[in-house]
């Protein structure tokens, strides 16, 4: 099903707590940029940041210490504030948010590029928005990099220390 420039690839409905969220075989040699929405990202824990990896192609998790990412925190009732961090095991994906507990749950869009391409690293750029728990709306806007040349061919999503009550995600190439 094609949609605009857009193409339709796979999506994930998690409903019930998991330690991580998985999607496999999303990313293939047809695509060189991907387009990853999520909607209804929700836990009951407050400051837990989203973490995310990228699964290459023989279905393991990349957990080496090469991805480097970079964030604003927009925060509506106070500074904004710049992070960064090099050779980390991880990506910051969405912040530390007790969503469910404000009804409201996260939302963000990420850009994934060239991740099949074993000649370049494997860059992503993203930006969310959520209620965190002391009821302040949040916007993260970031972009990250996987310092190898792996085959990616998927990614995973996971909570610090807690786990993903529920998360809807869907996966697109885009033309």
């Amino acid at each position: 099903m094609a949609v605009g420039n857009l193409e339709f690839i796979k999506s994930v409905n998690v409903q019930t707590a998991s330690a991580t969220v998985q999607i496999t075989d999303c990313f293939t040699d047809t695509y060189d940029v991907y387009k990853i929405v999520l909607t209804d990202f929700s836990t009951d824990v407050s400051n837990d940041f989203s973490q995310i990896r990228f699964i290459n192609s023989g279905g393991s998790t990349i957990s080496s210490s090469n991805y480097d990412y970079a964030y604003q925190q927009l925060i509506a009732n106070a500074s904004f504030v710049e992070v960064r961090a090099t050779s980390q095991s991880y990506i910051r994906g969405i912040g530390g948010q007790d969503v469910r507990s404000v009804a409201a749950n996260a939302n963000a869009v990420f850009y994934v590029f060239n991740p099949t391409d074993t000649s370049s690293y494997t860059f992503m750029l993203g930006q969310s928005a959520f209620w965190n728990s002391g009821n302040s709306m949040q916007g993260y806007k970031q972009i990250s990099v996987l310092k190898t040349t792996d085959d990616v061919t998927g990614i995973e999503f996971f909570l610090n220390t807690n786990n993903i009550d529920e998360l809807r995600a869907s996966v697109y190439g885009v033309k």
